[in-house]
């Protein structure tokens, strides 16, 4: 009996600007379950995933960590081989918050850098409120003073790229 393995598709993305490849085939982790994350993660760079997409709001970035750190020391994969996408949550938005948000996600990740960091949303909750439900929770922070932001993250190498998720054209304008 012949065994059908199955291939993934290494074809990879150049992102503009920087020139950096970003596979076109990842995990994605939202809405994964406490506890399997981690297990998902490690098995699928053992099947040859070179993508994580993640984000603090999903709140599993330890899991996801922990995997990654695990797979590294094993020595069959190097960090620069693993395209990691992080998410800016909409609580970080103040420009002074910016940095806060992603060394959050460094620390939890377990990593130097990030390949790339999204603003996730073009919505601003007041610090410290990860789902806004009432609209004082929700402030008007210009997007283009947490892009500068953004990009500043770049220029200091804590993030190789900056892109935004969930955006409209009228917010893309903004920035």
């Amino acid at each position: 009996m012949v065994s059908q393995q199955k291939t993934i598709d290494y074809t990879c993305f150049e992102l503009q600007g920087t020139g950096d490849k970003m596979p076109q085939i990842g995990l994605g982790t939202w809405l994964s379950e406490e506890g399997k994350v981690y297990e998902a993660t490690k098995a699928a760079l053992d099947a040859g995933y070179r993508h994580i997409d993640e984000a603090w709001i999903y709140q599993n970035e330890e899991e996801v960590g922990k995997a990654l750190t695990e797979k590294f020391a094993e020595g069959n994969i190097k960090r620069e081989d693993v395209f990691v996408t992080s998410k800016l949550w909409n609580c970080f938005h103040r420009p002074e918050l910016v940095r806060e948000g992603l060394n959050e996600s460094l620390k939890k990740l377990q990593l130097d850098y990030v390949d790339l960091y999204l603003v996730h949303f073009p919505v601003s909750f007041i610090p410290g409120c990860d789902n806004a439900i009432e609209k004082d929770q929700v402030e008007q922070i210009p997007l283009k003073d947490t892009w500068a932001m953004m990009e500043k993250l770049v220029d200091d190498g804590v993030v190789k790229n900056i892109g935004v998720s969930n955006f409209e054209i009228e917010h893309i304008k903004e920035i």
